[in-house]
């Protein structure tokens, strides 16, 4: 789990990571964190061995507080200026990657959510977004439940869930 604290200069390992495997990648962390100028040799080279997954993450998680931090200068108290992401933004965010062709959502409320979400945080998921509007159930159009069934009950790995 990443958590990040923008106000904290100290980045520690934890200690309960036992073996160099695990260690490697929370140095890695330590490297893309903080986010100055002075880092910027030091950042390239966590990016370079964590991957893409949790340099995204970070990134998101930048985009965020700068954006909370925005929101609260204009704000006037009372004022909410962060609010949990909904479930569908939650799979958007961490489920999508460049491998997904397209994401089809079928309710209207949703996909404009979901697009401006990606608008804001994700814009090259955005060309990706579909709003389904035809009569047949999303389910139903893709055999979604018959294909959970068939992978609980060990089918072959050939077979694929459009979800």
């Amino acid at each position: 789990m990443l958590v990040y604290l923008p106000h904290d200069p100290h980045i520690g390992i934890s200690q309960k990571i036992e073996d160099e495997s695990g260690a490697r990648p929370a140095r890695a962390l330590k490297e893309l964190l903080p986010p100055t100028r002075k880092a910027a040799s030091s950042c390239a080279r966590g990016r370079e061995r964590l991957g893409g997954r949790a340099a995204r993450d970070i990134d998101y998680l930048r985009h965020l507080w700068r954006v909370i931090q925005e929101r609260a200068r204009g704000a006037a108290p009372p004022q909410l200026l962060y609010q949990d992401l909904s479930l569908a933004q939650r799979v958007l965010r961490d489920m999508v990657s460049a491998g997904t062709a397209r994401v089809i959502v079928d309710s209207r409320e949703n996909f404009q959510k979901l697009a401006a979400f990606a608008d804001s945080y994700m814009p090259r998921v955005r060309g990706r977004l579909e709003h389904y509007t035809g009569e047949r159930p999303l389910f139903d159009l893709y055999n979604v439940e018959t294909r959970s069934k068939e992978r609980c009950r060990g089918a072959s790995s050939s077979s694929r869930a459009a979800i």
